[in-house]
């Protein structure tokens, strides 16, 4: 689960808090002494864990466009769709600005104003699987999307309900064939699944990607569909 700054400070001078009551309780000190803690300045020691929170550094590097890749299946009749993806695999990133946090950390408008700073990008490198051959013309028009397009067929005969549906489940598989060790995240979905890369850059910035989450909305388990929104795997 992911927890705002407010909520992180918080839970950080709650453990404050209890620390130095179990020391108290420990030494057994005076009831004067205990009631003088009681009474320290709470929105001062907020302010501060939350100042903390703003400029002490992560425990592992951000999370930018160059850690994430693209997988998605496409057929023929679908290449509209993934021209259409470029606009949004094509947009600039919101770097947060400290500096807003620092100024104003309670309010609302201060986490808006953080993240107002947008550094442009040619889009989020992304892997294509066709269940044509794509042409030379179109693998040197990708480029300039950060596109790789290749070719994986249909089932034949079919193995499930769609002859593309192999190639949509091995996509993971595929990007990772493709890019290697060079990304952290596989953002995976269909031919018109749109990705806001905003919000999945914050997101992802409490997430370990050393560990195998599969953060999704929408979720297939023995023929039944649970949960519901867009089907998505980081």
């Amino acid at each position: 689960m992911q927890l705002s700054v407010q909520t992180k400070c918080g839970l950080q001078y709650l453990k404050h808090v209890n620390t130095i009551h179990a020391a108290y309780t420990a030494a057994d000190t005076s009831t004067l002494a205990m009631q003088f803690h009681m009474m320290l300045p709470t929105p001062i020691l907020l302010l501060f864990c939350c100042l903390l929170c703003a400029i002490l550094p992560a425990t592992h590097p951000a999370v930018s466009l160059d850690d994430l890749v693209v997988a998605f299946p496409v057929d023929e009749p679908h290449l509209p769709l993934a021209y259409a993806s470029r606009a949004w695999r094509k947009v600039g990133v919101a770097v947060p600005c400290c500096c807003a946090l620092l100024l104003c950390p309670f309010t609302t408008l201060s986490l808006v104003a953080a993240t107002m700073t947008v550094r442009p990008t040619q889009g989020v490198r992304t892997l294509i699987a066709a269940n044509f051959h794509p042409s030379d013309a179109m693998q040197e028009e990708g480029r300039a999307f950060n596109e790789t397009w290749m070719y994986y067929p249909d089932d034949v005969p079919l193995r499930s309900l769609y002859a593309g549906d192999s190639r949509a489940a091995l996509m993971p598989f595929l990007a990772h064939k493709v890019f290697g060790p060079t990304y952290k995240w596989v953002l995976y979905g269909d031919d018109d699944t749109i990705f806001f890369l905003d919000t999945i850059v914050r997101l992802l910035q409490d997430f370990d990607e050393t560990l195998p989450y599969f953060i999704t909305g929408r979720l297939w388990c023995g023929g039944c569909l649970c949960s519901c929104g867009s089907k998505a795997m980081v």
